[in-house]
């Protein structure tokens, strides 16, 4: 099983807010970073996605469980796994089944190697050493017929993962790869580039862009980024805004779908509004095609669960009706 280590800092930076409809005494309104349009309604339930926690016990029992106290099936599901482990069949199938889509988060890591091996591996698929496991997984990947989305190596820009801030390394082993899957007509699964959110001094330039591999290898821009609270030190308590907004802002540019493709505020009475405040700006940004949830809450880090306060659940469940 995956589940991360997040020790970045979040963002310092304050932003501009699109003022919709109001004088200028009124509230600021939601932030807009790409209020294209979106080619009609889509339900809210279908732009939501979750990892949660009990994925890897009985999926299909666990999963009908969140969907009951959701009161909507999520249109996603994320998955997490190391780079060696097997296409997961089962899971795909049964989401398909239900109308959700996979999301595969990718570990650059095997849990078969050693912390030098793993320091280096990204250099060894670039050189093909890996060649054969990212084909059968490919061709798995191809004989599924559905969609999968696939988070190569994501968070790639910050230091928690032994393949993080290894730019060029990346860019090198993500060619690599997704020509293996082009080479294999593996085109049901589409790329996403999913950095961390930049903090403090770090810029979109200096800080993302160079892990960029190239327009054309990449279908999804999805963004992670999490608000830690006053949980330790190295965090306090943010807005949504000033969480996404600076790196959101330097992505638009490239002109890529964009996904908040993980998302987490931890349980505190501020919560709600927080909530409020992040489905405000789904609602004003339908160009966001799917925002995933991490529900969980792992040793030594903050509690995300939705489920760990009511007020914050009832404000989820009442957005996902829509």
């Amino acid at each position: 099983m995956l589940l991360h280590r997040r020790r970045c800092p979040i963002p310092l930076f304050c932003l501009l807010f699109c003022i919709c409809g109001a004088g200028p005494s009124g509230p600021p309104g939601p932030l807009v970073v790409c209020d294209g349009p979106s080619g009609g309604h889509i339900a809210n339930a279908a732009r939501f996605g979750l990892f949660s926690e009990a994925w890897y016990g009985n999926y299909p029992a666990n999963l009908d469980s969140v969907i009951t106290v959701l009161g909507r099936t999520p249109g996603y599901s994320l998955w997490y796994q190391q780079i060696d482990d097997a296409f997961p069949q089962a899971i795909v199938s049964h989401n398909a089944g239900r109308g959700i889509r996979t999301v595969i988060s990718m570990n650059i890591k095997s849990q078969a190697l050693d912390s030098v091996r793993n320091d280096t591996l990204l250099r060894e698929i670039a050189a093909g050493a890996w060649d054969s496991v990212l084909q059968t997984f490919a061709r798995a990947a191809r004989a599924a017929a559905v969609p999968v989305y696939l988070r190569f190596g994501y968070e790639m820009n910050c230091d928690w993962f032994p393949w993080g801030e290894k730019p060029a390394d990346f860019i090198a082993a993500w060619r690599r790869a997704h020509g293996i899957f082009r080479a294999d007509s593996a085109e049901n699964v589409s790329w996403v580039f999913s950095p961390n959110v930049i903090w403090g001094d770090k810029t979109v330039p200096n800080d993302i862009l160079p892990y960029y591999p190239g327009d054309s290898l990449v279908d999804i821009i999805g963004v992670d980024g999490y608000n830690f609270g006053e949980f330790d030190s190295l965090h306090a308590w943010k807005s949504f805004e000033s969480i996404f907004g600076p790196t959101l802002f330097g992505l638009v540019p490239l002109g890529k779908p964009l996904w908040l493709s993980e998302i987490a505020c931890l349980s505190d009475s501020r919560r709600p509004q927080w909530l409020r405040d992040l489905f405000a700006f789904m609602d004003a940004n339908p160009c966001i095609e799917a925002m995933l949830w991490f529900d969980a809450h792992k040793s030594g880090e903050p509690d995300f669960r939705l489920t760990s306060d009511s007020a914050s659940l009832s404000i989820v469940q009442a957005w996902l009706a829509k």
